[in-house]
């Protein structure tokens, strides 16, 4: 709760609040729920339950904005580790790709016979 006192204190844009926010962060430890805390402040600072209950609104927002992108964090971190990974080819396609490559292989070396024949032959008729 310190931390997020501190992060509302330095995010802080209303100047009627900042004396507040600034006693706030010199404290060690603060009440955790809204009537707690309105009592803490107002009697704390010396200002009004309003105000103190405007400080309270304003960390309650800090809070589940902080909530909101460590939900987003650990969802996009959850989300890279699911990436589709190409699945692994079955038996079955390794061993039809493995007779394909040996065609191949037996045709490739069908053709560089068939041109060795064809330049001993085009040498035999020079």
């Amino acid at each position: 709760m310190l931390l997020v006192v501190d992060r509302v204190a330095y995010d802080n844009k209303d100047e009627a609040l900042k004396p507040v926010l600034e006693k706030l962060c010199t404290v060690d430890c603060l009440p955790q729920k809204k009537e707690g805390f309105v009592n803490y402040v107002s009697n704390f600072a010396k200002v009004d339950k309003k105000t103190a209950e405007r400080v309270w609104e304003l960390i309650v927002a800090c809070k589940e904005k902080q909530r909101k992108s460590k939900l987003d964090y650990t969802e996009t971190i959850k989300n890279l580790g699911k990436e589709k990974k190409p699945k692994k080819e079955k038996k079955v396609m390794k061993k039809s790709r493995k007779s394909e490559d040996s065609k191949l292989e037996k045709q490739v070396k069908h053709l560089i016979a068939l041109k060795k024949e064809a330049g001993a032959l085009l040498r035999c008729h020079k």
